[in-house]
């Protein structure tokens, strides 16, 4: 069997780089989130748009990395936390309160740095105007942001609209 230097000292080199040079990215689980919208109920659509430019926020204007829903669910239920609807038919249903406590916990069992969990509603109108549709839309957004490591609550949002 031959030695190979060359070889030895790539792997090395990749090794010592790997050691030292680590990049971190924080972790953010985007957990849980409610959603409605109008009195027609809300649709999938819309859910998941929702949903992927929140993702999408985290992901390519922060630079983190966002844990999946299913991960974030199983650690949501195993904690024995009562389940939480991704979507309501009617906004006077969404959850107006978050447990900041309940929210740290979570973020501890999935090891992230930040727990994001909110609620969205909309309202889509139609209204007649002269030859045409005119569309109003309104939506009112609540939002908490938990740092996980510092145990503390980093942004807070309630009702904006």
């Amino acid at each position: 069997m031959r030695f190979n230097t060359t070889l030895c000292i790539s792997v090395l080199i990749v090794l010592c780089s790997w050691a030292y040079g680590q990049v971190t990215v924080p972790k953010v689980a985007i957990y849980p989130w409610t959603l409605a919208e109008n009195e027609r109920g809300t649709n999938a659509t819309a859910v998941s748009t929702a949903m992927d430019v929140l993702r999408k926020l985290f992901e390519q204007r922060g630079g983190y990395e966002v844990v999946s829903e299913a991960a974030c669910r199983r650690a949501w239920l195993e904690l024995g936390f009562p389940e939480q609807p991704p979507t309501v038919e009617e906004l006077g249903q969404l959850p107006t309160t978050f447990d900041a406590k309940r929210l740290l916990e979570f973020g501890r069992k999935l090891q992230v740095d930040y727990v994001c969990s909110g609620t969205l509603g909309g309202r889509v109108r139609s209204v007649w105007v002269g030859l045409g549709p005119k569309t109003k839309a309104d939506a009112t957004v609540s939002l908490l942001i938990i740092d996980v490591k510092n145990g503390e609550i980093v942004h807070e949002v309630k009702d904006v609209n």
